[in-house]
């Protein structure tokens, strides 16, 4: 800070003498009055003092000057300190600096990417954008391409569905029709079953009314019968017998006598 303040006085007072030049003129004024006035001495007084005042006054007027630039240039000064603290360690230890030895150090400075390598970054990234791009399009296509496979499969499956659901409804409606037509069946059994036995009682009723014949006598061509209440009746080959029918044959050596319905007529019995 001193050696700054030294310098710019050093420098605003050879300005201030440069370009007034009024130092210089006062000098050459009074030499000129010595020269030209030596025998007035009164007057030599007289200009000395204006020179001491003007002196004194442009020494004040320095020192003002020098206080405003000082008070102006102090913010810059304190900006600039540790710059020059820095330059004043290094200028101390550089004698110490010959005697160790000295290791060059290479200060990595980042240098700015050029053109070429900003053109390869971009095409490089292009082209992994377009490989992104086409990668995401096949993506795209085989999922749209599986979900189609999927719709397929489920309308099949939906269809296979409703033609499993149509055979068992239709299984169902035929079960269902077996097991009427079997009750039919049973009801056609049960009732036929009914009418046999109803039929069976009837003609056992019928039988147990109609008269029993037994032979009683026979010839060639001609039997006698007898039933049980004591009537008798001659029959011959064609002849109807109340419950048995026509007589079809007569035998006479065993006196058996056949009937078209298929019952026999002996002798004593009625078979």
């Amino acid at each position: 800070m001193a050696d700054f303040y030294d310098d710019q006085h050093e420098d605003i007072e050879y300005k201030l003498t440069d370009e007034d030049g009024s130092n210089d003129l006062m000098h050459e004024e009074a030499e000129k009055v010595k020269t030209e006035s030596p025998e007035e001495p009164v007057i030599k007084k007289i200009d000395k003092r204006k020179w001491v005042v003007f002196i004194a006054g442009g020494a004040l007027l320095l020192l003002i000057v020098l206080k405003l630039m000082t008070m102006f240039f102090s913010s810059s000064t304190q900006a600039q300190k540790p710059l020059k603290q820095a330059r004043v360690v290094v200028d101390i230890q550089k004698p110490e600096q010959s005697v160790l030895p000295t290791v060059p150090v290479q200060s990595i400075s980042p240098q700015a990417p050029s053109i070429a390598d900003n053109a390869t970054t971009d095409n490089a990234m292009t082209d992994k954008m377009t490989q992104l791009q086409q990668q995401n399009t096949q993506l795209t296509e085989l999922l749209r391409q599986q979900a189609a496979d999927n719709r397929e499969r489920s309308v099949s499956l939906e269809q296979k569905i409703a033609g499993l659901e149509s055979t068992l409804s239709d299984l169902q409606n035929t079960i269902s029709d077996l097991s009427d037509q079997v009750k039919h069946n049973k009801s056609l059994q049960d009732a036929l079953l009914t009418y046999q036995k109803n039929s069976q009682a009837a003609k056992n009723s019928r039988l147990r009314q109609i008269k029993q014949y037994f032979v009683q006598a026979v010839i060639p061509g001609r039997a006698w019968l007898h039933a049980a209440d004591g009537t008798t009746m001659t029959v011959a080959v064609g002849d109807d017998i109340p419950g048995y029918g026509k007589v079809a044959s007569i035998d006479a050596y065993s006196g058996a006598i056949m009937t078209n319905s298929g019952r026999q007529i002996n002798y004593g019995l009625d078979s």
